[in-house]
């Protein structure tokens, strides 16, 4: 199988390094090249058939992606015969269902790959009337294509259990927004709750700046836990503590943490059954009244938590790895070709 990648080249990029080694792990498998956005073969505003044409020819697939759509443009003309099927990676699909949906439907996409595919949110109204809940499946009623999960995966060979002693008892690391509500009392409260408890704690909030613009090299020369450091500070943290957040999405940091033989502790996300992610196996679930008391205890009981981490470890090797998510992605496009 041939595929074009038409994504922004983003190996150094803070929030999306992890696609630049699952494409790395997608390319074992299948002939790839890249020409997105800062990739040696990109030509702005070039026509994708141009591009596949120049670049891989007779390409079964190309993928584009949301964000460089958005930022990065090039265009895709659909007045014209398509040389190859396209899938698209959506963005973020929880701010409002229905017109998310009829702008994808738009593109008459072959595939969409979609990181959350299950909802947790509300539609808003255009009267006074109360938002309705949106149907945890509404885009695969809604979406006029194929939809593949492509949920995060993990490049082993950065987030590992390391052989050395622990460094921190607990670990939060990342956004604390009103997004996350969960999150929000544990930056407030947990640095106080360490002293109390005389723990190594480690309390940091995301790096400055935006997607495609936060560089891994800029940031670790001003200090900041990002790429490479990032995994290896979770490999040396006893509890890593953190949230879905307002639409639970399973962000990366559970599939981090758990690679990493941290014990996480974090709500239960959706499609949280189907990414084998079991509460009180893999990892601790907790809420808003709770996690005091549960950081309490599974720092005390060392081999329960040991325990809890092992398996996540387990569960992140055995189903969350770059090489494992490449595989199904390449079936699922051999499917659908």
């Amino acid at each position: 199988m041939k595929i074009l990648f038409m994504n922004a080249e983003c190996k150094n990029d803070v929030d999306y390094i992890h696609r630049h080694f699952y494409e790395q792990a997608i390319a074992k498998i299948a002939d790839c090249a890249w020409a997105g956005h800062g990739h040696e073969l990109h030509i702005s505003g070039e026509n994708i058939n141009d591009t596949v044409n120049r670049v891989l020819p007779g390409a079964d697939w190309a993928i584009v992606n949301d964000v460089a759509q958005i930022r990065f443009y090039y265009p895709v003309r659909f007045s014209e015969k398509r040389i190859c099927k396209i899938a698209y990676i959506t963005g973020d699909v929880y701010w409002n269902p229905p017109v998310a949906a009829s702008r994808y439907n738009r593109g008459n996409w072959d595939v969409f790959l979609m990181g959350q595919t299950r909802l947790d949110t509300y539609i808003p109204s255009s009267t006074n009337r109360i938002p309705q809940k949106a149907d945890p499946d509404f885009y695969f009623k809604h979406l006029n294509a194929p939809i593949f999960h492509s949920a995060h995966s993990i490049n082993p060979e950065w987030y590992k259990p390391l052989d050395r002693e622990k460094e921190y008892d607990v670990c939060f690391l990342g956004a604390h927004s009103q997004y996350y509500p969960l999150r929000v009392p544990i930056w407030n409260q947990l640095p106080r709750l360490a002293k109390r408890n005389k723990w190594r704690v480690l309390v940091r909030g995301s790096p400055p700046g935006t997607s495609y613009l936060r560089k891994i090299d800029v940031l670790l020369k001003e200090g900041y836990i990002v790429g490479k450091k990032y995994a290896e500070t979770l490999a040396l943290t006893k509890i890593f503590i953190f949230s879905s957040g307002g639409s639970k999405l399973a962000v990366k940091k559970y599939y981090e943490g758990m690679a990493s033989g941290a014990c996480v502790l974090a709500d239960t996300p959706m499609c949280a059954e189907e990414l084998h992610f079991e509460p009180g196996v893999n990892f601790v679930e907790i809420n808003k009244k709770n996690w005091k008391d549960k950081l309490k205890y599974y720092l005390k009981h060392d081999e329960e938590r040991e325990e809890i981490a092992r398996r996540g470890y387990e569960t992140a090797m055995k189903y969350h790895t770059n090489d494992v998510r490449a595989r199904q992605l390449v079936g699922f496009l051999e499917e659908h070709n």
